[in-house]
């Protein structure tokens, strides 16, 4: 499960998630932290933790 450090309020015109290593399934004492910035109320912070994981797999 990601864990979520920060987040703006739901109303806002775009959230900003802190998303730790965990968030990435890359958890160990290097790692780092991913910022999202999505735009309007509704994005699904799941779907970008998702698709964030895709792209490091590849």
């Amino acid at each position: 499960m990601d864990r979520l450090l920060a987040e703006a309020p739901a109303g806002a015109a775009a959230r900003v998630a802190v998303l730790g290593s965990r968030a990435r399934g890359d958890s160990g004492p290097g790692s780092d932290l991913d910022v999202a910035i999505m735009p309007g109320s509704d994005t699904d912070r799941r779907s970008w933790v998702a698709s964030r994981r895709a792209s490091l797999s590849t």
